[in-house]
């Protein structure tokens, strides 16, 4: 039980609150493409000229990083590593959020703009 509640608060302790099934997909989808990322970069370690392996590792990890910073949930972890200054460009680059928005999280469009987000 205890692990339940740390996690239902650690989920909703953030400008972008989640439930504990939505956290959790997306902890697990995002920690999943990271280990195919890993190993897609192992595989380029060894063999370097495979076409579509160049860049493949970077480019997922950078646009792993700008959903995290798009999302609105690491704010405290982005300006710890990058600086004030970087978190103030991020908060300015967001898409901005009526309350409709807010009330209405998982709407079509909502869920749209997180895949062009991931992708």
């Amino acid at each position: 039980m205890a692990i339940r509640s740390f996690s239902t608060e650690h989920t909703r302790d953030t400008a972008a609150p989640q439930t504990y099934w939505q956290h959790g997909a997306v902890a697990i989808s995002k920690s999943a493409q990271l280990i195919w990322l890993g190993l897609a970069g192992v595989v380029h370690g060894f063999l370097p000229e495979i076409k579509g392996l160049q860049f493949y590792t970077s480019t997922g990890i950078l646009r792993a990083a700008h959903y995290l910073m798009m999302c609105g949930r690491h704010d405290r972890e982005i300006e710890r590593i990058f600086g004030p200054k970087i978190i103030e460009t991020v908060r300015l680059e967001r898409p901005r959020k009526t309350a409709l928005d807010i009330m209405y999280r998982h709407t079509y469009r909502d869920r749209k703009m997180h895949r062009e987000l991931v992708q």
